[in-house]
């Protein structure tokens, strides 16, 4: 069996405050999120082989926008983001479709 783990970005429709998380089933956690916001939805995804790498890679994306977290407390994965820095960060978990807001 394959293990398979994404890096997610979840938003809402005001496309202001953006969730950088990772998951087994990034589906599952929007979810769970959705049930304080049912308006959330997820805006991008990247796949890796193991934990651990997807892991990395998510603690990287929150060291870039780390000034914009939407609280200042580093255990927040909830980030204000601008909507250049948002396209950004589509962009690296879309690479292929160049998707942006």
């Amino acid at each position: 069996m394959i293990d398979e783990w994404f890096v997610y970005v979840l938003t809402s429709d005001s496309k202001c405050v953006y969730k950088i998380g990772y998951s087994h089933c990034p589906e599952e956690r929007l979810r769970i999120f959705q049930t304080y916001n049912p308006f959330l939805r997820i805006v991008g995804t990247i796949k890796f082989d193991d934990s651990n790498s997807a892991r990395e890679h998510e603690r990287k994306l929150h060291k870039r926008y780390k000034n914009y977290r939407a609280i200042k407390d580093r255990r927040v994965e909830w980030y204000l983001l601008p909507n250049e820095l948002a396209n950004e960060l589509l962009k690296s978990l879309n690479p292929w479709t160049g998707e942006t807001l």
